[in-house]
């Protein structure tokens, strides 16, 4: 089996998302640290303080480290009857959907997903969503149909059968 992956632009898309984060975070840190001058005791002072900066600390690592291990983990199979995504961070999951399950696509596009020119596929069935992200639009749509039609082909044999 070898698994297909996302663009090399995802790894960009998923900082650009992750310094996102880091900025509100840091935001909302800067105005707990204002707020903090009020009348508080100073050991609850210590600990809001500790944990704003291992907070950071981790969204920084975050920032920095965490895409790019994600992107080497992430990878999608396309198979005749199913679908397989391997993805995660520290423990990687592999969610194998088969295709006859499926119930909805969506090839969808965020704000920030544009800049990149990247696509994500969502598939949606009666357990749950699942999802490719960080595509081309040429991928993205091709896996799309590729699923409609294998879709459509199974039920139309299933339909046979009867």
């Amino acid at each position: 089996m070898e698994y297909r992956k996302p663009s090399e632009d995802a790894v960009r898309y998923w900082r650009t998302v992750r310094l996102i984060t880091f900025f509100t975070v840091g935001a909302i840190s800067l105005a707990v640290c204002l707020l903090m001058n009020l009348d508080v005791g100073a050991t609850w002072k210590y600990v809001v303080l500790t944990l704003i900066v291992v907070i950071n600390l981790y969204n920084l690592t975050a920032l920095i480290l965490f895409p790019k291990i994600e992107y080497m983990q992430w990878g999608y199979l396309v198979e005749e009857d199913r679908v397989v995504i391997r993805h995660g961070l520290f423990w990687v999951d592999k969610d194998i959907i088969p295709v006859i399950r499926i119930q909805n696509i969506t090839v969808s596009q965020g704000p920030v997903m544009k800049q990149y020119g990247l696509f994500q596929i969502e598939m949606a069935l009666a357990s749950g969503k699942f999802t490719i992200e960080g595509l081309k639009q040429d991928v993205a749509d091709e896996i799309g149909e590729n699923l409609k039609n294998r879709l459509y082909s199974r039920l139309a044999a299933r339909e046979d059968e009867k």
